[in-house]
């Protein structure tokens, strides 16, 4: 028989034995209910891991954010570069266009 109702699973080989060890860690032990404080200090730890875990989420996407929010940045520098450079050439397209129909309007034809 696996006793499991402590901080360390036993095994026991008679039922009798199952109660004398259990009143022999009584008298070790005088704190009452051990089996029931085990099991709070179990979901305590688990969550105290739980927290752990969520705070690292937490700041591993606040770290995103802030990469995020760089490359955002950058982004919007290129599109106002690529829009200056656009308009450069929307100005030359436009004095090519002039000059081809100066050009054609002064040519004989």
């Amino acid at each position: 028989i696996i006793d499991m109702r402590g901080p360390q699973a036993r095994v026991v080989t008679n039922m009798e034995h199952l109660n004398t060890l259990q009143k022999e860690e009584h008298m070790e032990d005088a704190t009452p209910m051990p089996e029931l404080q085990h099991n709070l200090r179990l979901i305590v730890d688990l969550a105290e891991a739980n927290i752990k875990q969520t705070d690292a989420k937490v700041f591993q996407e606040k770290d995103t954010v802030v990469i995020l929010g760089k490359e955002q940045e950058r982004l919007r520098a290129e599109v106002d570069k690529r829009a200056t450079q656009l308009a450069h050439v929307e100005e030359i397209e436009d004095i090519i266009l002039r000059c081809k129909e100066n050009v054609d309007s002064n040519s004989p034809a």
